[in-house]
């Protein structure tokens, strides 16, 4: 301490003694300071707001003090629960906040929000920014659920005016929408469940760009009925009316379970552009207008929008009115649709209205599609290149019965080992690669039909015993192939690309959408792709796939209640 600091204490002292002797007051005697404990003087406190910080003024002292800086440290993880406290830190589950401003508000940068098991009303994500490389992510810990209780208003999740946001593994259910996102892009919705919803169970719109549906189950839509039209879209992509003012874009559609829609499972409206719908599963759709999956149909659009159909399942569609409808995939616009699996379609398996444009069809294979044709051009003026598809008409396809596969009632679609050697025979158009993403040969004759095998031999196959559906639903669920006979060795890719617009070096799933038209990375060759139920992301789930990783679709199906591997259902 200074000499004059020691000075000035001394003289208080001294002044209060006399103080009080003078008073004759009966008053104990003053506390005197060890004068000789060496402190520093302090000043006021003096915030900084333009750095974050505060800092100690060393005031007016001798001698120079360092200054002492407090900071509020953000967290990478924070955690939120039904009973949480927002006066908690939210770092770790005892500590859990209870609100979405406060987690974020405590989150540092790319962090992770964490939501405790339990059952939440609606969340609203709205002006939540992450940013390229370090999204926000939010993820369920466990059971979570979001939920309205009302099919008359209201989203489960909205995400609106927000980017670079993460959104994994929650329950939505008992709202007008599950996920409705608008103006917002660069968000993820994965392994999430939506079901039991007023309307649609994803809704896009709003001129929301890069957004990515990836390993979600969408189911029983259209709950709402206090008006005539239940509108049950499972995923509804842009507005229908006006038509031309939603410029939704750079949308992937990928790995996705839907079914018990009371309408389109997939519908894409008017003027979306650059949408990917590869790899889902669909079945036991009821349409009210057109078919499972339909593009475009609020108005014919110049140009070539990109929209690619591809390695998709589609199975049991009926229709609910006698007009255009009970068909499996619907389109007005130029399209690539190729190596699609569809069965049980009422009407039709692939309906074409445009008055221009093209439609690239291959590789499909048509089982039980309908009675009023398989692939059908409604004669408008689009011009249609339809070939090498398994059970559809057309010289440049082939007419099949359930003879010649595995065993179509159970949905296994590929060819036995006698089936005629023609279906083994088609010429090669550039689609390098089948339903399961297995590569079709380089040069020569190829198989028609979404499944590849060696010309004249029988498939590959691999034998996986998986346990039987342990639930009705998951029954009713069941993935159309079988694991029974499934290719699990690619080759090297050719230089062969696949023809249509929008898909440049054909493997099993296009990339984040961050541009004009996805990448799919090339196949390493001897190598497959796995999907764990620990992490969803960790490859694409492909409709008859047996994974190196174990989970065959028997597996898929009997998972359906675990929050990463299915839908439990809402009854």
């Amino acid at each position: 301490m200074t000499t004059r600091l020691r000075a000035t204490l001394l003289t208080i002292v001294t002044s209060v003694a006399l103080l009080a002797a003078c008073s004759g007051d009966d008053q104990a005697a003053p506390v005197v300071p060890d004068v000789n404990v060496d402190q520093p003087e302090i000043g006021p406190a003096v915030s900084d707001e333009s750095s974050g910080t505060t800092t100690i003024d060393p005031g007016s002292a001798d001698e120079i003090v360092e200054p002492t800086v407090l900071r509020e440290t953000k967290l990478g993880r924070v955690y939120i629960a039904p009973n949480g406290n927002d006066g908690r830190s939210g770092e770790g589950a005892g500590q859990a906040v209870a609100s979405l401003d406060r987690a974020l508000s405590i989150l540092a940068p790319g962090g992770t929000v964490v939501f405790q098991p339990g059952t939440y009303g609606p969340l609203k994500i709205d002006g939540v920014n992450g940013a390229a490389g370090s999204p926000i992510r939010l993820e369920a810990a466990g059971s979570v659920e979001f939920r309205d209780d009302d099919y008359r208003s209201g989203a489960g999740i909205l995400i609106r005016n927000s980017q670079h946001i993460e959104v994994v593994g929650m329950t939505v259910r008992r709202a007008l929408w599950g996920f409705y996102i608008e103006n917002a892009h660069h968000i993820t919705v994965r392994a999430n469940n939506v079901g039991d919803i007023g309307q649609e169970g994803i809704r896009i719109k709003g001129g929301s760009s890069s957004i990515r549906i990836d390993g979600n189950t969408v189911a029983d839509t259209g709950r709402r009925t206090d008006k005539g039209e239940a509108n049950g879209e499972g995923i509804y992509i842009g507005t229908g009316t006006p038509a031309g003012v939603d410029h939704v874009k750079n949308i992937v559609v990928i790995n996705n379970r839907i079914m018990r829609t009371t309408d389109e499972a997939i519908d894409v409206k008017r003027p979306a552009t650059n949408v990917d719908i590869i790899g889902n599963t669909i079945s036991d759709v009821v349409t009210q207008t057109s078919g499972a999956i339909v593009v475009h149909l609020n108005g014919d659009q110049g140009g070539d929008p990109k929209i690619n159909v591809e390695r998709n399942v589609i199975r049991n569609v009926t229709r609910s009115s006698p007009y255009r409808d009970g068909n499996c995939i619907v389109a007005q616009v130029t399209i690539r649709i190729v190596n699609n699996v569809l069965q049980n379609c009422q009407h039709r398996g692939i309906f074409l209205r445009g008055s221009g444009g093209t439609a690239t069809v291959m590789h499909n294979t048509l089982f039980n599609t309908g009675s009023l044709g398989t692939i059908v051009d409604e004669g408008r003026g689009m011009r249609v290149v339809s070939e090498n598809n398994l059970g559809a008409d057309g010289n440049a396809n082939r007419s099949a019965n359930a003879d010649v596969f595995v065993d179509a009632n159970s949905g296994n679609f590929r060819l036995r080992d006698n089936a005629p050697a023609d279906l083994r025979s088609a010429p090669n158009k550039g689609v390098a690669n089948d339903v399961t993403g297995a590569r079709r040969p380089g040069s020569g004759a190829v198989t028609f039909g979404a499944y590849e095998s060696s010309q004249g031999a029988a498939p590959v196959t691999t034998t996986t015993t998986s346990p039987p559906p342990t639930t009705a639903a998951a029954q009713r669920a069941a993935p159309v192939e079988s694991a029974s006979a499934s290719t699990k060795t690619t080759t090297a890719p050719t230089s062969n690309q696949p023809v249509g617009s929008n898909a440049a070096a054909a493997n099993i799933v296009p990339t984040q959408p961050t541009g004009a038209s996805p990448q799919r990375p090339a196949t390493t060759p001897g190598t497959t792709t796995s999907r764990t139920a620990a992490d969803p992301s960790s490859g694409p789930f492909i409709p008859g796939r047996d994974d190196d990783g174990g989970t065959s679709d028997g597996d898929r199906a009997s998972c359906f209640e675990s929050l990463v591997c299915g839908w439990a259902p809402f009854l």
